[in-house]
């Protein structure tokens, strides 16, 4: 804490110190810039300290924002300014945490549940309470209307191969 005070000066940094603690890596978890750290098992390199953006609460608060985009209070707009929104939102979470092939699971999640959103907005929107699905294939979501895939989209970044 000592050193963390001095290289703050000689920087002319404000740090809080209500915010401020000492933790002891690997055994503990902390939160920098609302992105939590803490121990990952790595296949082939044993344990490490990374990145845990994947935490179900980050998962869960992009879920909430996308259901909030595909609301029955908004069918008045046009599907491309709809679509627009929403692979803005995914891709921007998305870049955020960015790291590679451990998001996959993450990325299927928020995926999953944005073409779910998209699907029930569209039956609300062209009034069509059933057979969802049958109007709205997956294939449609990404190919007509043009809603990004996570997934796909990190897959073949050179990281994402490691």
């Amino acid at each position: 804490m000592t050193a963390m005070r001095a290289m703050r000066s000689k920087l002319k940094l404000t740090v809080n110190e209500n915010k401020t603690r000492v933790g002891y890596l690997p055994e503990e978890k902390f939160d920098f810039l609302d992105t939590p750290f803490g121990r990952l098992l790595l296949d082939e390199e044993g344990p490490g300290l990374s990145r845990q953006p994947y935490l179900e609460e980050r998962v869960q608060r992009i879920c909430r924002a996308i259901s909030d985009e595909t609301g029955r209070d908004k069918v008045w707009q046009d599907s491309k300014t709809v679509v627009d929104r929403l692979n803005r939102m995914m891709i921007g979470w998305a870049n955020y945490f960015l790291s590679g092939a451990s998001q996959q699971k993450p990325y299927s999640a928020v995926d999953m549940h944005a073409h779910r959103r998209l699907r029930r907005w569209l039956c609300d929107k062209t009034q069509r309470a059933a057979a969802g699905i049958q109007t709205f294939p997956e294939a449609s979501l990404n190919s007509v209307y043009g809603l990004v895939q996570l997934p796909h989209r990190t897959a073949n970044l050179p990281w994402a191969k490691a």
